[in-house]
């Protein structure tokens, strides 16, 4: 009975997930996270920048734009695969600010592996002084930091993104807490801090460093931000924009976008898709920045592309480009396309109706994680004749449909079926339908 009677607890929490999902994802998604690690030509896609990681063959690190987990991920996948015996290259910074979260990760990595940041473009060659909120906690991480400006206020999350009544709010002090053990951890000046905290989120205190003054006698030195040149850092870094024109948000992503950033690319189109305050999504607008990514064989862009045309967004009459466009994706291993596929094939919409070849290519889709594709598995298998009457394959994709599939009425439909499978099923059933979901992207053996 215990395996069963922790199986239905498990059960319960993600069925109360689907109530509590929106109320965290408010917290969760607060900050938009369309920030950018920018490369070097030949390390971009994500082959490449295997390749460049392992090798240790960087000869540089941009971060443009807003932090966000596009930062993180990258980091993270450096501290790994970079080479121990070598020093990372310099780490230049281009931001606004962002998400703190993916600041203090990414901190955490440059210091971990001693990294050096300074403020400036290394594709332009000049620095336009711009490191503000959490861009200051990534240079906190650091060893040494060369910046000639640092932009410091308190935080805020963003209420409602892109809905008419999108807000700030400010954070509440248990997370200025988690920003003052950070600090305390990287051992920098607890000036720092007190800055923050004094500043409102709506304002910035900003820090230049001036060439002419001496350096001891400015806080922006003081405060450990703007160091002495050293023989990992000669000089004084790029010289500054001769002309400090402010980019749009549209131009910055785009820049992002065409200098071979694949998140930039679905910032971009999310951008023109943003139904805010002030705002009128363009969709247009969206499906030429998505196709950005859809020549050079970015399937994520050619699916959500592909969406939009499925869904009538972009004119009437063509489902038939989106069918071809999910056919060449999942030929290629996308799950999300091949179960898109499925589901026209299944119903015979813009296709000729075939649930054999539907089936096909719903396990395609599941042996490249598509969640939708375990959650038509798990409906198939339980109500249709198209397959063997089989409880623990059934239940395995219910419970892998639960695990991924983000809400809605699929899971809400798993949920349901797993209830049923459960009570008909023994335990030594349930542990077997468990075991063969190791195989697949979702599983979690903690549950």
């Amino acid at each position: 009975m215990q395996n069963k009677f922790w199986g239905v607890i498990r059960r319960l929490v993600v069925g109360l997930s689907i109530l509590i999902a929106p109320v965290l994802s408010l917290l969760v998604t607060a900050d938009h996270a369309s920030a950018y690690v920018l490369l070097q030509d030949g390390c971009r896609t994500y082959e490449e920048q295997d390749t460049c990681l392992r090798k240790g063959s960087l000869s540089f690190i941009f971060i443009f734009n807003d932090i966000g987990f596009d930062e993180s991920w990258f980091f993270k996948r450096l501290d790994k695969l970079w080479p121990a015996d070598k020093k990372l290259p310099v780490v230049y910074l281009e931001s606004h600010g962002g998400n703190s979260d993916a600041a203090f990760e990414v901190g955490r990595v440059l210091r971990k592996r001693q990294g050096i940041v300074a403020t400036g473009n290394p594709f332009t060659g000049i620095d336009r002084f711009e490191c503000d909120s959490a861009c200051s906690l990534i240079a906190i991480g650091a060893v040494e930091r060369h910046l000639k400006q640092v932009g410091l206020h308190s935080g805020h999350y963003t209420l409602n993104r892109c809905k008419k009544n999108e807000k700030a709010v400010a954070l509440k002090p248990e997370d200025d807490q988690e920003l003052s053990d950070y600090i305390d951890e990287m051992g920098v000046d607890p000036r720092i801090m007190k800055i923050m905290s004094d500043t409102p989120y709506d304002k910035m205190t900003d820090l230049f460093f001036e060439a002419n003054e001496p350096a001891d006698g400015q806080l922006i030195s003081q405060l450990g931000f703007h160091m002495a040149s050293t023989p990992e850092f000669p000089g004084d870094g790029f010289p500054k924009a001769a002309v400090h024109r402010e980019k749009s948000f549209a131009q910055v992503l785009r820049y992002a976008a065409e200098m071979g950033n694949n998140e930039a690319v679905l910032g971009l189109a999310d951008y023109y898709l943003c139904d805010g305050p002030k705002r009128t999504p363009d969709v247009k607008a969206a499906a030429d920045a998505l196709k950005i990514g859809q020549l050079r064989d970015f399937h994520e862009a050619s699916f959500r592309l592909a969406r939009m045309m499925e869904q009538g967004k972009l004119g009437r009459h063509r489902l038939k480009e989106a069918i071809n466009l999910y056919r060449e994706n999942a030929v290629f291993g996308d799950g999300q396309s091949g179960a898109r596929l499925g589901w026209l094939l299944y119903k015979g919409r813009g296709v000729k109706q075939d649930k054999a070849k539907a089936l096909y290519w719903f396990n395609q889709s599941a042996k490249n994680g598509g969640p939708e594709a375990y959650g038509a598995l798990c409906k198939i298998h339980f109500v249709s004749k198209l397959v063997p009457h089989d409880d623990i394959e059934t239940y395995k994709w219910c419970d892998l449909a639960i695990a991924t599939l983000h809400g809605g009425k699929m899971k809400r439909e798993a949920i349901n079926y797993m209830h049923k499978l459960a009570d008909r099923m023994s335990d030594a059933d349930i542990d077997k339908a468990n075991a063969k979901e190791e195989a697949y992207a979702g599983y979690n053996k903690n549950g």
